[in-house]
């Protein structure tokens, strides 16, 4: 007699984060490609009907996203059918996507059908009715349950904050939540805040349920770039965080191990735009955001059994690499001369470095006070006409009569210094100053109307104390004659 073992069913998880800007989606629709390329079968449920739009991310080659939101109804059509008493198949809202580009598909139900009623359909439920008077309750338990039996992963990408929405994602659907936080107080403390509400709500329910996982996931990590820190913050969560962490951790790990292993480190190329590294960067170098999301992958996949090697979880690291994962990343830190120089700004060193380039600051000041200025004179060759700037060649500028020349004086600091041109009836000169100019100020010579005439601009910086002749080595010359058209 043949023995048939029932399949295992789905399992769901809610990726939650109490504010936006944590790149919660993207981890989601990063985790389903891995997951379905495994050979998983994947639901993605967007539930964030205020922000929608998970499908984006397979939009990009060799992405495939079969169907479209404009003509697929979603999670809100389906709400509205059930609350018109109306039948609404949820398997006739999916969408298919291909991230790889292979067979391998993710089925998206995604928030609704993207026409011009959409915004008002979202606003126009009314939550609180729907429980109390149509067993909205009952009716997620029904889809809860459908989809555990047809699918290996539901991934459901929640709503920030504490709404509604929020609290149907957190506590009705999940049988473990994926809490996606930053190194921010309101952050940190808002996931905290989220998993204890939903385990006591969950605790109410009607419903047969295990006790809510907690999963979470700092992200942003930014350890790369602001190292000290960045470990003064992870010390923070792993002594905030460490209960949640003990729920499924095998006793030789401790919560430093599971921030350490499961940080998703901040990139900005990955910021525009919605991408999927881990099928356009692949999985392999472990400071690289496609292996971040690889080692959260595997852990969803083995259900949180983090030393599990089994042949049916997905391929991305082997048990032996995962348990050196952490001590890898570590050598990489210390062997980087940024991280090194970034972990001196601490307050000690920082009061150094500062008095150092003060110190340097003030010995070019006295270098300056002792040394002749350098006087850099630029010629631009003007058409009046049209304002187009010229470049005239040089040493020797030639210039013919109906253009005119802008010598603008470009000293460092903040000083005075004179001009004069010879022989003196060549052109004429136009400034604010007779004879004397400003840094930054522009003489405007015009040229005079007859041809092959020449002459010398000479400039330099005026001693004062030396009844203004010029100083030694200051001064600047630019030859100038006019020729014919």
């Amino acid at each position: 007699m043949d023995q048939h073992v029932a399949p295992r069913p789905g399992i769901i998880y809610t990726f939650y984060s109490y504010k936006g800007g944590v790149g919660r989606s993207m981890a989601l629709a990063n985790v389903a490609s891995l997951l379905a390329e495994s050979g998983n079968r994947v639901l993605i449920i967007d539930w964030d009907l205020e922000a929608s739009g998970i499908e984006k991310y397979f939009l990009n080659s060799p992405s495939r996203l079969l169907g479209s939101r404009k003509d697929t109804p979603g999670v809100v059509n389906l709400i509205y059918a059930y609350a018109a008493d109306k039948y609404l198949d949820w398997r006739q809202c999916l969408l298919e996507a291909s991230p790889f580009g292979s067979k391998n598909v993710v089925h998206i139900l995604t928030s609704g059908r993207d026409d011009s009623d959409y915004v008002s359909r979202v606003q126009g439920i009314d939550w609180a009715h729907l429980f109390a008077a149509k067993n909205l309750a009952g009716y997620l338990e029904k889809l809860r349950e459908e989809w555990k039996k047809e699918f290996d992963f539901i991934l459901v990408d929640s709503r920030t904050g504490i709404t509604d929405v929020g609290g149907i994602c957190t506590i009705y659907l999940p049988d473990a939540l994926i809490l996606l936080f930053t190194t921010n107080t309101q952050s940190l403390n808002g996931v905290i805040d989220v998993l204890k509400r939903a385990r006591n709500a969950r605790d109410r329910l009607p419903f047969d349920r295990s006790r809510l996982v907690g999963i979470p996931v700092p992200a942003r990590d930014e350890t790369r770039t602001q190292y000290q820190e960045a470990m003064e913050w992870r010390r923070t969560f792993a002594r905030e965080l460490d209960e949640f962490y003990q729920d499924w951790l095998p006793r030789n790990m401790t919560s430093a191990d599971a921030l350490e292993l499961l940080r998703i480190p901040y990139v900005p190329y990955w910021s525009f735009g919605e991408r999927l590294p881990v099928v356009e960067e692949g999985t392999t170098d472990p400071t690289s955001l496609g292996f971040a999301y690889g080692v959260f992958a595997r852990l969803l996949a083995d259900r949180f059994q983090w030393d599990k090697d089994s042949t049916d979880s997905i391929k991305i690291i082997d048990g032996q690499e995962l348990r050196e994962l952490r001590e890898l990343r570590a050598k990489r830190t210390k062997r980087s001369l940024i991280n090194f120089i970034i972990s001196l700004t601490t307050t000690k060193w920082s009061l150094i470095i500062v008095n150092f380039f003060v110190l340097i600051a003030v010995l070019f000041w006295i270098y300056s006070l002792f040394t002749p200025a350098s006087v850099n004179v630029v010629v631009r060759m003007i058409d009046p006409s049209n304002e187009q700037q010229i470049f005239p060649g040089e040493p020797e500028y030639q210039l013919s009569p109906d253009k005119e020349v802008r010598i603008q004086i470009e000293p460092a600091g903040n000083k005075e210094f004179r001009w004069w041109l010879e022989p003196i009836d060549f052109g004429r000169f136009y400034t604010d100053t007779t004879g004397a100019v400003t840094t930054g100020a522009v003489i405007v010579f015009i040229p005079p109307t007859e041809t092959d005439r020449q002459g010398v601009v000479s400039v330099c910086e005026p001693d004062p104390s030396a009844n203004f002749v010029c100083k030694e080595d200051s001064i600047r010359q630019i030859q100038i004659r006019t020729i014919s058209k």
